[in-house]
């Protein structure tokens, strides 16, 4: 074939033959700088914490003192080589959640900056003062539950200021958000991932429902999002970030102030399979086979304080009407039962004696093979 004079293409001329070639060069060059300059990942903050392409940074948010005293969030971010979502992952909201917890750090030695796109935000503990008081639910300075108070207040109590800082440094800057839950010292609760439907932005619930079926396996809690009350819709972690167009889940794993390894990978296995469904990581995404749905969730609170006593255990398949713990008062008098308001599986089950009145004590729902909106 023969070869082509690009100078022929130019007018004959010397003043043309020498300007047009270098001016195509450098535009040339240009060009090419600012693609490689488009495609270079930029550095990441989440507060006093920069993490610039292919580091880890681990760091710690300050909660500055208010009303009531400061507290620290203590955080990790991830930034990759290639560019790619911002995954957001929180554990810790609850004091004594451990699975979570120890889920990140193991997953925190594991990922590589230079193999992955993207950023991951790691929350470690988001509620340190719980967990160093080994406190269910709430916080110990003001009584105030963190996953009932988002996306927080600047000026309110220490529990308001840990939400709105989550809020406005991690949530506001995700692409995607997992929350990570587990059974607190008093619970015992089944592996499973929710996820909502219904929203007002149908593509971010498409994403949602994306992002909890790359994390579960088999066990799926479907929740409508515009059945929430909103009083409801501004409080929890996960529903605060699907309000703002970020496509979010929760995820339930272990209990009873244990660290099992089975629950540890669920929860690591989940999340890598969704930064493998993300093409964060290289990999190939495992489906969740056989899928269980779990629907119609009933919460059974107690009516009074004493001592609990549990029948039956957390993932038991029981049928409507069956005896499914009671409670004695302090001296032994046996004074209230609980029975299975449905045919399904046991979500959740109380597991220490102590029980306080309008605490829930088992979460039974029923079981589908189906998903329908």
């Amino acid at each position: 074939m023969e070869s082509i004079n690009v100078f022929s293409y130019y007018p004959k001329c010397k003043f043309c033959q020498f300007v047009f070639p270098r001016t195509l060069f450098v535009l040339i060059l240009v060009m090419s700088q600012f693609m490689i300059m488009a495609q270079k990942p930029k550095s990441i903050t989440v507060g006093n914490i920069v993490a610039e392409a292919g580091t880890k940074v681990s760091g710690i948010l300050q909660v500055p003192k208010g009303v009531d005293q400061g507290t620290i969030i203590p955080v990790t971010v991830i930034n990759g080589i290639k560019p790619g979502p911002v995954l957001a992952l929180i554990a810790g909201i609850h004091g004594t959640e451990y699975v979570p917890i120890i889920t990140l750090q193991r997953m925190l030695k594991e990922i590589d900056p230079n193999e992955l796109a993207g950023s991951i935000i790691m929350v470690h503990i988001a509620n340190i003062t719980s967990f160093n008081e080994r406190r269910i639910y709430y916080n110990p300075v003001d009584g105030k539950n963190l996953n009932r108070v988002f996306p927080g207040n600047r000026i309110g109590t220490i529990t308001e200021r840990i939400a709105e800082i989550i809020t406005k440094v991690i949530i506001d800057q995700s692409i995607y958000l997992i929350d990570l839950h587990g059974g607190e010292l008093n619970e015992n609760i089944l592996n499973f991932c929710s996820f909502e439907y219904n929203c007002t932005d149908n593509l971010v619930c498409e994403k949602t429902k994306f992002l909890a079926h790359s994390f579960g396996d088999y066990y799926f809690l479907p929740e409508s999002f515009k059945t929430v009350p909103d009083s409801v819709k501004y409080t929890y972690c996960h529903l605060t970030a699907i309000r703002r167009g970020i496509p979010a889940i929760f995820v339930e794993s272990g209990g009873s102030g244990n660290t099992d390894i089975s629950s540890i990978l669920y929860m690591e296995q989940g999340i890598t399979n969704v930064l493998r469904a993300l093409k964060m990581i290289k990999g190939e995404v495992k489906e969740s086979n056989p899928v269980v749905y779990l629907s119609n969730e009933n919460m059974i609170e107690s009516n009074v304080d004493g001592l609990f006593f549990s029948r039956i255990v957390c993932g038991q398949t029981v049928a409507k009407g069956s005896l499914l713990g009671y409670v004695t008062d302090y001296f032994g008098n046996h004074i209230t039962d609980f029975y299975s308001p449905l045919t399904g599986i046991v979500e959740m089950s109380y597991s220490t004696p102590v029980v306080n009145k309008g605490e829930d004590v088992f979460w039974v729902a029923e079981i589908k093979d189906i998903f329908k909106q």
